[in-house]
């Protein structure tokens, strides 16, 4: 029998307390995490994307994916929607860093056999923000979640933001806060643009993740 995963209590430090400063007096006191605690301290990419998305985002965000450097920032999501638990599943192989925030209590929650590797390696870390309560989540939950991701990342990719849905009601705050939004270059959003969205590509490509348009590191 696998020996259980430590759970362990994480009060904010040094620049992941400036991060969460940004929630004012929503920003939780105390997490929940499973996996190497000093990655919260190293600078991460966010990515938060709407369950109903375009097929051009989709396939544009698989091809990021592929691209993000293994060696560079780790990437924070909730990794909820099918698009973002494929996305983390193509992270893992390639062994780029990763952080899952969930919305919902780690005591009890059965996590994917994918995962126990890439914790002990200390390459993933689970976090929560709810240390107790029901395992089940709301919306609003959720909600509190991407705003702790948009707190703690930047810059923050956001493939596809569905009008009217969380993010994007999430994405002036985002950028009251100064943070830097990033998209896929075919997404021609109204607010992405409106926020000043820049080329997710480009970013990838200024990182050494490709050269030119020739990829570096494949599954």
């Amino acid at each position: 029998m696998l020996k259980p995963l430590k759970i362990r209590t994480v009060t904010p430090s040094g620049s992941f307390a400036a991060s969460l400063n940004l929630l004012g007096g929503r920003a939780p006191k105390e997490f929940s995490c499973i996996g190497e605690p000093d990655l919260l301290d190293r600078p991460c990419l966010g990515f938060l994307c709407s369950a109903r998305c375009s097929g051009d985002a989709i396939l544009a965000a698989y091809e990021v994916s592929r691209k993000l450097d293994p060696g560079g920032e780790s990437v924070l999501g909730g990794f909820h929607s099918p698009l973002e638990r494929q996305f983390l599943e193509i992270l893992l192989v390639r062994q780029v860093r990763v952080i899952v925030c969930v919305p919902r209590p780690l005591k009890g929650m059965r996590l994917p056999s994918a995962w126990r590797v890439p914790i002990e390696e200390g390459r993933l870390v689970v976090l929560s923000p709810v240390l107790s309560g029901n395992r089940r989540f709301s919306r609003s939950d959720a909600e509190v979640r991407n705003a702790v991701v948009a707190a703690i990342a930047n810059p923050l990719f956001i493939p596809y933001a569905h009008p009217g849905g969380s993010i994007e009601r999430l994405l002036p705050t985002c950028a009251g806060w100064g943070k830097t939004v990033l998209t896929v270059e075919c997404n021609d959003q109204p607010l992405l643009r409106g926020v000043a969205a820049g080329n997710i590509e480009e970013w990838v490509s200024a990182r050494g993740g490709v050269v030119g348009k020739k990829r570096l590191i494949l599954i």
